[in-house]
């Protein structure tokens, strides 16, 4: 089964591409919003920032942790039904949250329950995308994902006029029925399903007849040869031997050919298990510097979603005007989610470069939080580029970058290992700043922890790509060397020639 398809998008991969985008409004939109939820919270259970945080961090957590197993799951039983149930697990467990009476419910209800069914949601649908499209794959992921800045320049607004209106409970059981249009969107994801069948050995078939304990299935190339070798010998034998001595005989080679085909079912299993769960990417470096920067982008980011709103109204801004600097931010990052993809797909740059220079961009912006104090420009000023800058780097992080250096055929894989690693970001890095205000009545050096992991991740994927590319410098000087009639060449023009055309 592959579940790529041959044309690049097509006309239905831009239904999906929309389906995709309707999905990030309304689930990511969501975690957006939770930002004006929190100061709600804080203020009707009595309970510090810290504590407070976990609601947000464990349900980030529950979405992108177990993000290697329904990538597996995903690739068996396809994106549809995984949407379709994970928009009722969450639209349950929002209804749930509207009873809650502590924050220890909230943990359960709105976290674990809304977490899980995001988890099944998330992943398998910006998977989809990259089966669809190919050459264009930047773009239409980044339109789709655009939906995330849509999400958060309209619903922590929407939130807190419904808060006003209805108080907290009642704009979460508006939230639920919103969130059900998530079981519309996944009948809409049709996987590219392309089944290629493979030939059938009219000689397994023989075999199989003769034994019948050998599963057709488990029987390799080398064990068929085995099998005609013995059937050769066993006739040539047989005519000098008595029927008993063949018959022992016979019964010998069954046993040994038996316990060769138990080794090839361990050997079989181990790499079925590899390729479900992608260990083999493991080896690769790329895959490392990628994951450990998902793990600093998930403390990153999203301490600063969940905190921005909670820091200003800290500083004496209202509510309304806090909610209004997501809006900002939402407004830029669909600038950069959507336009993005025009300038990858030229491959001036590789997706792996952009994406270290945004998060650069990113993290200094953060900065000015030590010197924003109470003034509303400034902080508008940092949403919008923050919200260009991390709009341009989350969409490139994952899905694109996986796909640039692993293929589509490792996507599924790559990808849901990389959430896994980014979950434990974003389980410790929200409470972990709220720890820090709650110590120090002040988000200023939450904001720098924030800031730093940035600054941090965008340095680590800088010298990957310099290591690579003088990796390149050394494999180019070594074949030049061991190259006939090289030595001592003098024309530039040759040597320029073969210098490695990698960009970033």
């Amino acid at each position: 089964m592959k579940f790529v398809s041959k044309e690049d998008g097509g006309w239905y991969g831009w239904i999906i591409v929309l389906a995709c985008h309707c999905v990030d409004v309304l689930m990511l939109g969501l975690l957006a919003g939770m930002g004006v939820f929190m100061v709600e919270f804080m203020e009707y259970f009595g309970e510090g920032a810290g504590r407070t945080a976990l609601i947000q961090s464990i349900l980030i957590g529950c979405m992108t942790f177990p993000a290697s197993l329904i990538s597996s799951l995903n690739n068996k039983s396809g994106t549809r039904p995984l949407v379709i149930i994970g928009g009722v697990i969450s639209s349950g467990g929002l209804i749930l949250s509207s009873f809650a009476n502590s924050i220890n419910v909230l943990l359960l209800n709105c976290s674990v329950l809304v977490g899980i069914g995001y988890g099944l949601i998330y992943g398998p649908s910006i998977i989809l995308v990259g089966r669809y499209f190919h050459k264009r794959h930047a773009l239409a992921n980044g339109i789709a994902q655009s939906g995330v800045a849509v999400g958060v320049m309209t619903f922590p607004l929407l939130y807190q006029i419904l808060i006003d209106k209805y108080g907290w409970r009642g704009a979460m059981l508006v939230m639920a029925g919103i969130n059900m249009n998530l079981v519309v969107c996944g009948m809409l994801m049709r996987s590219p399903l392309k089944y290629y069948p493979e030939p059938i050995d009219e000689t397994l078939v023989n075999i199989t007849q003769q034994y019948s304990t050998v599963d057709p299935g488990k029987i390799s190339f080398e064990t068929v040869e085995t099998f005609k070798n013995n059937e050769l010998e066993e006739t040539n034998n047989i005519q000098n031997l008595d029927v008993s001595q063949a018959t022992a005989e016979c019964c010998e080679t069954a046993q040994n050919t038996m316990v060769s085909l138990n080794v090839e079912r361990l050997n079989k299993f181990e790499i079925t298990l590899s390729k479900i769960m992608g260990l083999h990417l493991f080896k690769k470096s790329w895959f490392h510097v990628l994951c450990i920067s998902g793990f600093l982008a998930g403390i990153g980011h999203n301490t600063t979603m969940f905190h921005f709103v909670a820091k200003a109204v800290s500083v004496g801004t209202a509510k309304m005007d806090s909610a209004i600097l997501m809006t900002i931010m939402g407004v830029c990052s669909l600038i950069g989610r959507a336009t993005h993809g025009l300038f990858v797909d030229t491959g001036l740059f590789s997706p792996m470069f952009i994406t270290s220079c945004a998060w650069l961009l990113a993290g200094v912006s953060l900065m000015f939080i030590l010197v924003a104090n109470s003034n509303y420009l400034v902080l508008a000023f940092i949403a919008a580029i923050y919200g260009i800058s991390s709009g341009t780097a989350i969409p490139l992080h994952g899905a694109v970058c996986m796909k640039a250096c692993f293929g589509k055929e490792d996507l599924s894989s790559a990808f849901g290992w990389f959430l896994t690693c980014s979950s434990i970001g974003n389980i410790f890095g929200p409470p972990t700043a709220g720890l820090i205000y709650d110590i120090t009545s002040n988000y200023n050096l939450s904001f720098v922890l924030a800031s730093s992991t940035l600054l941090l991740l965008s340095l680590l994927i800088f010298m990957q790509i310099s290591y690579k590319r003088c990796q390149s410098g050394w494999k180019f000087k070594k074949e030049l060397v061991d190259k006939p009639g090289c030595h001592g060449n003098n024309d530039n023009s040759t040597s320029h020639s073969l210098l490695p055309t990698e960009h970033g």
